[in-house]
């Protein structure tokens, strides 16, 4: 088989200001899509990095046509499908914790970055089995994200041994994407690394 073959894959889930019809704006701002095009991360990995429309208020409301897309990718390239993971920020870190929750069969290891776990996940998060790294800050900007996930950690922690929560110290909702640089998350998200700070 060819070196391509069997790789891993990432799917990365972009937050409100990805959303439209033009790729472009997916590297506007600092981020997975940024740091990948400008060469600061290059993971062993294929990275997906659909794009929902402008009518689209939540990545679950499309969830469906997602794992179809990564099902159809992962048979096209022979994707390793035991190694697809999710990640995504802001409103794609709300998206994987959603996405995650409801095609838990597809994805091998999540990391939502200033994801919100909704209130309708939340009662039920100890159904979330597989690897979860997740991230928020604890500046005021990031509070949703904070208050959702250490309430949700209190859960899953008790019930998921491979769950682990990162608060980044005085970071913003934004300065939260550059989790990215700072922690060995792509090494995590493809089973090359434990969740180390």
């Amino acid at each position: 088989s060819s070196p391509k073959d069997n790789m891993p894959l990432i799917v990365y889930l972009h937050g409100g200001s990805g959303k439209g019809d033009n790729l472009d704006v997916l590297t506007e701002h600092e981020g997975l899509p940024q740091f990948l095009e400008q060469g600061q991360l290059s993971p062993s990995a294929y990275v997906i990095m659909p794009q929902v429309g402008e009518d689209v208020r939540f990545w679950r409301e499309a969830a469906a046509d997602l794992t179809e897309l990564v099902n159809s990718f992962a048979a096209e390239y022979k994707i390793d499908t035991d190694n697809i993971s999710l990640t995504g920020h802001s409103m794609g870190g709300i998206g994987v914790w959603e996405v995650a929750f409801e095609h838990s069969d597809v994805f091998s290891r999540i990391a939502p970055l200033s994801g919100t776990v909704s209130r309708r996940l939340a009662p039920e998060i100890d159904k979330i089995t597989i690897p979860v790294w997740a991230f928020a800050g604890d500046d005021e900007s990031d509070s949703n994200a904070y208050s959702s996930n250490t309430t949700a950690f209190l859960i899953l922690e008790n019930t998921n041994k491979s769950a682990k929560l990162t608060i980044m110290q005085g970071a913003t909702h934004k300065d939260v994407a550059s989790a990215y640089l700072k922690y060995n998350i792509l090494d995590f998200l493809i089973g090359k690394a434990q969740s180390e700070e």
